[in-house]
């Protein structure tokens, strides 16, 4: 019994990956590409697998639709940012594909200047390199919305999704168990502290308003008083 206690404490490791099975990596890659940016926009304007997603932004999608995204799967991006041109993919192995398909668009292959990397596995309580982890958890990215305050809600969406994913896993942020945290005041005190954390973190200056992510829906679920009302 006392084997089966301790398992069940025990904190869940997930292995992210993307559809390919690859490990997620958010990669930010400032690159260069001698073509004009006129012509490059023309070219990826033209090229069907490239949606527009914002003045001089395009987004890779999958030829074939997945599993998880039915609507079609959103590989990757190309963006000019002031003066200078960054691809961003959530895998190393994205980036290259990336790297081949503009290539093939545009005739030149962008040449890379700098990057950034973000790895869950190395952040995360939770996310573990492959051969470490308990299950594997796909990560696929929706189609790009519209309009601004379409991707702001979409992302709130799977934001609030992913977190009542986490209430019922051990979190060392608060502690234990949310679900469980928030039936002593000590636990609740360390639950909101976790979410106010979230909701800082999550303002985007990109977003209408640069609004705060808000979190109260999951304040409502577990019970406990809401910070807008």
């Amino acid at each position: 019994m006392a084997e089966e206690v301790r398992a069940a404490q025990k904190p869940m490791r997930v292995f992210l990956g993307t559809s390919e099975g690859d490990c997620v990596e958010f990669c930010d890659v400032v690159v260069k590409l001698k073509t004009a940016v006129a012509t490059v926009a023309s070219r990826m304007g033209a090229a069907g697998d490239m949606v527009e997603a914002g003045e001089r932004r395009w987004s890779w999608m999958a030829s074939t639709p997945s599993p998880l995204a039915p609507g079609g799967e959103d590989l990757g991006s190309l963006a000019r940012e002031g003066r200078q041109w960054v691809v961003r993919a959530s895998s190393p192995a994205r980036v290259e594909r990336l790297f081949d398909r503009i290539e093939a668009i545009v005739g030149e292959r962008p040449k890379e200047v700098s990057r950034t990397v973000r790895a869950p596995w190395k952040e995360d309580g939770f996310a573990r390199r492959k051969e470490e982890a308990d299950e594997t958890v796909v990560i696929s990215n929706r189609p790009l919305k519209a309009s601004q305050e379409e991707a702001m809600s979409a992302v709130v969406e799977l934001t609030e999704q992913a977190l009542r994913d986490a209430l019922d896993r051990e979190l060392p942020e608060v502690g234990g168990v949310p679900r469980q945290r928030v039936k002593t005041p000590e636990g609740r005190a360390a639950v909101e502290a976790w979410l106010r954390g979230l909701e800082r973190r999550g303002q985007s200056e990109g977003m209408p308003g640069g609004r705060m992510l808000d979190l109260d829906p999951i304040r409502r679920e577990l019970g406990m008083p809401t910070v807008v009302g």
